[in-house]
């Protein structure tokens, strides 16, 4: 197995345009509110707070709302989203976000978050453990290796859906992939629906943070959107292995209507060829059906792929 340097993917990616509106909108970020001394754009790092009854440090921003730190008790990784205004209650986000399954990075807490005692507004932090590895986005891997991790992200999904849980995280910024010294795949697949949620605030269903619906971030199943279930997984995990294999998305050459159309799911095209493998092709034209109840079947899509890795 082999990966290139994050720099010659980083060069390889150089490409893929940022939205500056919603990168402009993900400002609202950690720390910004009653704080103006160490609001978003100039936020001093580390900087220590409690999330809910558990303190954490926080050591840089990742993009937009997110940001990487260390849960203080155990000096873990942590990687840490926050939402202007939750509607919900940290009960309410435990029991939407507090599953547990193989491949998923584990959940640790969401709450509101305090400096000296003092809950900053009615914003909420998410956190997960942040997984080893680069982020497959950051990573540029060989044939061998690729065919490992698509085995290892479908099994994911496999075991979401025997939980009965709907991720959604699964895009290439969230997908966590360790080589040495053997491979590990992990999702983080809190934080992106997690800050897609109604904020009391604005009114309105974000977008993820820093993520955006347009094309290169639109790692979605355009008929049912944010809806938390496993058929959309597969059809996600179906944009991403292509992603996995193309470095694009797969209706990156659509017109910006046919885009449109397709974000708003009303109607499945063109999308682009895919030049990968021929069985992962056809395969993936089964996991990409407009129609979620005509789309293969998780265990299905596990046993192709597990005999595409050993052909």
């Amino acid at each position: 197995m082999g990966v290139k340097s994050g720099q010659q993917a980083r060069a390889a990616d150089g490409g893929r345009q940022q939205d500056v509106a919603a990168e402009q909108q993900a400002e609202h970020a950690l720390f910004a509110h009653g704080l103006p001394s160490v609001a978003a754009a100039t936020a001093q790092f580390p900087i220590d707070y409690y999330v809910g009854r558990k303190e954490f440090r926080v050591l840089e921003r990742i993009s937009g709302a997110r940001f990487r730190g260390i849960e203080i008790a155990t000096e873990r990784a942590v990687h840490l989203a926050h939402l202007s205004a939750c509607e919900h209650t940290p009960a309410e986000l435990e029991s939407i976000f507090g599953y547990s399954f193989p491949g998923a990075s584990p959940y640790l807490t969401a709450a509101g978050f305090y400096q000296a005692s003092a809950q900053i507004a009615e914003d909420v932090v998410l956190v997960e453990v942040l997984p080893g590895g680069e982020p497959l986005s950051k990573v540029e891997l060989d044939d061998a290796t690729r065919a490992h991790v698509a085995v290892e992200l479908a099994r994911t999904v496999q075991h979401a859906a025997r939980h009965g849980v709907g991720m959604l995280g699964l895009l290439p910024d969230l997908v966590y992939v360790q080589t040495a010294p053997s491979l590990h795949v992990t999702i983080m697949p809190r934080s992106w629906p997690f800050l897609g949620m109604r904020s009391k605030k604005h009114k309105y269903v974000g977008s993820g943070g820093s993520q955006s619906f347009t094309i290169d971030a639109a790692f979605i199943d355009p008929t049912l959107l944010m809806t938390r279930v496993p058929a959309a997984d597969v059809y996600v995990l179906g944009l991403l292995l292509s992603w996995m294999y193309e470095r694009k998305h797969p209706y990156a050459t659509a017109t910006r209507r046919e885009q449109g159309d397709w974000l708003c799911g009303m109607q499945e095209g063109p999308r682009d060829p895919f030049t990968g493998p021929p069985a992962l092709g056809e395969l993936l034209g089964r996991m990409l059906l407009p129609d979620p109840a005509q789309r293969a079947p998780i265990d299905e899509i596990v046993r192709e792929l597990e005999a595409m890795l050993r052909a």
